[in-house]
């Protein structure tokens, strides 16, 4: 009797180990899967960082990446072990891993010297030869910097906090005369973030998209901008875009400066299967 109830006992571990094994097996990425990136920057800022799932037993380096035919290859990675890649977060199943870019290895001064770099996907070179061809969201690189021209306004300050606010205090050099603030990717994030501006010494803050233009500021005169997440705002894509100030100064001469907002992912596993059922088309957990 004791005999029968060992072989039992034997059976259900095996049978509970198989079933185990194929449930994790069911949960494997077929390839690794890139996040959404919302990025606006130009050539003379050098990096950009993607972000990707793969499964924790993926043990494969990401060589380079090929972006719109052009090479485009990564930063030196010398303070990590190059016997296994390094992972950011890990889960159930999987783990966050990025590359960060060389933009001057991608020679766009050459490719695209006069008009910008943009692109929603690429493809993904990995150590044991294969590809990935990836959705990436939705990139752009200027090839001159346009977000800055003039110091006419100049930061005076900026700070941020782990909430995710971050605040940009500028100053009026000489007279000048504000006509637009705005931000790419307005649509996208216009649920998720309150952009507000005050001159300084004024009650309360307003959005910029309600603000009334043009704006005057003396000499030596500051105002602010202030980048707010909403409270229900869930953003986990990797993010990076200016919020430029543009006008005239007392002379007629066109400025550009700008704040900027930037987000690094920092996922939960409730993340991680939103991304994957949406990417993957099907559950992680």
């Amino acid at each position: 009797m004791k005999e029968r109830h060992f072989w039992w006992a034997i059976a259900f571990i095996g049978l509970s180990w198989i079933a185990n094994s194929i449930y994790a097996q069911s949960k494997q990425l077929k390839e690794p899967i890139f996040l959404d990136h919302y990025i606006e920057t130009s050539a003379n800022h050098d990096i950009i960082t993607f972000y990707y799932l793969a499964n924790k037993n993926d043990q494969r380096h990401l060589n380079y990446f090929l972006i719109n035919h052009l090479n485009a290859y990564l930063e030196d990675e010398f303070i990590y072990s190059q016997e296994q890649p390094y992972n950011m977060q890990s889960f159930r199943h999987h783990v966050l891993r990025s590359k960060t870019i060389h933009l001057n290895s991608m020679d766009l001064a050459y490719h695209s010297p006069d008009k910008d770099f943009s692109f929603t996907n690429l493809s993904a070179i990995f150590s044991d030869g294969t590809s990935v061809d990836a959705s990436i969201g939705d990139v752009t690189i200027h090839s001159n910097d346009p977000f800055f021209s003039s110091d006419s306004l100049r930061m005076h300050s900026s700070s941020s906090s782990n909430s995710g606010e971050s605040s940009y205090q500028f100053e009026a050099i000489e007279p000048i005369t504000i006509n637009e603030i705005s931000y790419s990717f307005y649509e996208r994030f216009k649920d998720d973030l309150l952009i507000t501006s005050n001159l300084a010494g004024s009650p309360s803050s307003i959005p910029v998209d309600e603000m009334d233009f043009p704006i005057h500021l003396e000499k030596g005169q500051q105002f602010t901008i202030k980048i707010t997440p909403y409270q229900n705002a869930s953003i986990v894509h990797p993010v990076m875009f200016p919020i430029s100030v543009s006008g005239f100064s007392q002379q007629g001469e066109a400025f550009v400066t700008s704040a900027w907002y930037v987000n690094q992912p920092y996922l939960t596993q409730q993340d991680v299967n939103a991304i994957i059922r949406k990417k993957a088309r099907r559950d992680s957990d």
